[in-house]
């Protein structure tokens, strides 16, 4: 299985500098967000890329973008997508996301909207098996037997699909979702079809659930807040305090820091990343 951390925007500054120092021949994949590479200069987004030895994913921001009521461009991005095709592992379409008060009906016109959307990306990219169509938690479940039925002019299916909207969902929603789609994809005319999960981290569900990859902001995120991330558990770091002391540092003090915390980011990425390497040996 593989695994995504990730990266919203560039890394920069001292920030760059200390996690190139501390990554040195590691090989990690990582997901940016087109909403934050969107209005940056190509020096920008490959300098972003450089960042990754592994494979690099690209989402579409949709959910970011909707937060914020701002709304993504789909030809623009196609027009990424298409500039930036040959770096890239795997592309996220846009979706169409109902307020959290939408009614059924509202839904499944967002639904509706999502698989217009990915139909006419499919058809406007450079590598459109590189495309993910989302399924999320929610949704009706005829829009993921329509997406497992589908067919290209060329009579071509799926490769690949997406599981989302399962971050903030209890362990018992998620396994209820999971189960369902599972069984259906099992069960459709595409059995074989390769599948990413949105937001999926934890080890009960990669090994429930024969993920073809997953993503996560965990390893980041942890880090951020002085935590890593181990086999029994994510646990404050010894240097906590130092971590994130509010004292006045000098400049020393400051890198040590950056230092510090760019070094636990790594070793919790390195976490995640080889326990996706022995799900995958877990599956074979």
């Amino acid at each position: 299985m593989v695994f995504f951390n990730v990266n919203s925007g560039n890394i920069t500054g001292k920030n760059r500098e200390y996690y190139i120092k501390n990554s040195e021949g590691k090989i990690f994949n990582n997901l940016y967000s087109y909403y934050y590479l969107k209005d940056s200069s190509d020096e920008k987004v490959l300098e972003a890329f450089e960042l990754t030895k592994g494979k690099i994913m690209i989402d579409s921001g949709a959910f970011t973008a909707w937060s914020k009521n701002i709304e993504i461009d789909e030809d623009k991005y196609i027009k990424f997508i298409n500039k930036w095709d040959k770096y890239v592992y795997l592309f996220g379409q846009i979706d169409v996301i109902p307020t959290k008060k939408a009614h059924s009906k509202q839904i499944e016109k967002c639904c509706e909207e999502t698989w217009k959307n990915y139909l006419y990306m499919y058809e406007r990219i450079n590598s459109p098996k590189k495309l993910l169509y989302t399924f999320h938690y929610g949704e009706p479940i005829k829009f993921l037997k329509q997406a497992l039925s589908w067919k290209d002019k060329n009579g071509s299916q799926m490769e690949y699909i997406a599981l989302g909207g399962l971050v903030g969902k209890t362990t018992e929603q998620r396994e209820k979702f999971l189960n369902t789609c599972f069984k259906i994809i099992k069960d459709s005319p595409n059995p074989n079809i390769k599948v990413h999960g949105f937001g999926v981290s934890t080890l009960e569900l990669w090994l429930k659930y024969p993920f073809a990859s997953c993503d996560s902001f965990s390893a980041s995120q942890s880090a951020n807040y002085g935590y890593a991330c181990t086999e029994t558990g994510t646990y404050k770091v010894e240097d906590y305090e130092k971590l994130f002391s509010n004292k006045e540092q000098n400049e020393a003090d400051v890198n040590e820091r950056i230092d510090m915390k760019t070094k636990l980011q790594i070793s919790n990425i390195e976490y995640y990343h080889n326990m996706a390497n022995e799900i995958s040996q877990y599956f074979e």
